[in-house]
């Protein structure tokens, strides 16, 4: 269901967008050190992003506890393994991408 202030772009995005997808897709983690200036650039941003995303996301959920909405702090826990996974999946990013 889209809310009044959400874009077709929002409802698709995690903690990256569909456009910070493609471009790490498309990334080969064997020439970071040859990218150029604006490919560094829209790394950084991505990371920069994905950061504050996550912190977004962590005050997130206590606001939904709060809230009393525990099934879907609940539901997030179960999609993404109790941050494990999700912990898991940005070091091994964060060691491909600092590499």
């Amino acid at each position: 269901m889209k809310t009044e202030y959400e874009t077709p772009t929002m409802r698709h995005r995690g903690l990256l967008t569909e456009k910070d997808r493609e471009f790490l897709r498309n990334l080969d983690p064997d020439e970071l050190d040859e990218l150029d200036e604006d490919t560094i650039k829209k790394l950084r941003n991505i990371r920069y992003n994905f950061r504050q995303r996550t912190e977004n996301t962590e005050e997130d959920i206590e606001i939904l506890r709060e809230a009393g909405q525990d099934d879907l702090v609940e539901e997030f826990y179960a999609a993404v393994g109790r941050f494990e996974r999700l912990e898991s999946k940005l070091f091994e990013l964060q060691d491909q991408l600092e590499e």
